[in-house]
């Protein structure tokens, strides 16, 4: 299977640049301070984005937009529902854990726990 290109194989490639020619080796891309995996030429500085980083990068932007959520009381605690935007974003895995903070007086900091693998 030697001509066959495999995922792993495509992240390492390097590729020519369809605006000038150039060689563009594997390079972080940065997408409003998301980091990408991609393509730079070294030409140019023309970008290409993996397919799949940029299905995640849009997820995360989309997560950004700030949303209407629900804080409800349920039993002695209290319960914030988050947008489902939010958890596609994450990639959560229900239910799960996270650790909380305070920032300041209107800003509360959620760290998501991951699991490990």
């Amino acid at each position: 299977m030697r001509g066959r290109l495999t995922a792993k194989r495509l992240e390492t490639a390097t590729f020519i640049c369809t605006e000038c020619g150039g060689r563009s080796p594997p390079s972080k891309v940065y997408v409003e301070g998301v980091p990408l995996r991609g393509w730079r030429c070294r030409k140019c500085g023309y970008e290409t984005i993996s397919q799949r980083d940029m299905e995640n990068a849009l997820a995360l932007l989309q997560a950004r937009k700030e949303e209407r959520m629900r804080i409800a009381k349920r039993g002695n605690s209290v319960m914030i529902t988050l947008p489902r935007t939010v958890v596609k974003a994450l990639g959560l895995k229900l239910p799960g854990w996270g650790d909380v903070s305070l920032a300041d007086p209107e800003t509360i900091i959620i760290k998501v726990r991951r699991a490990k693998a």
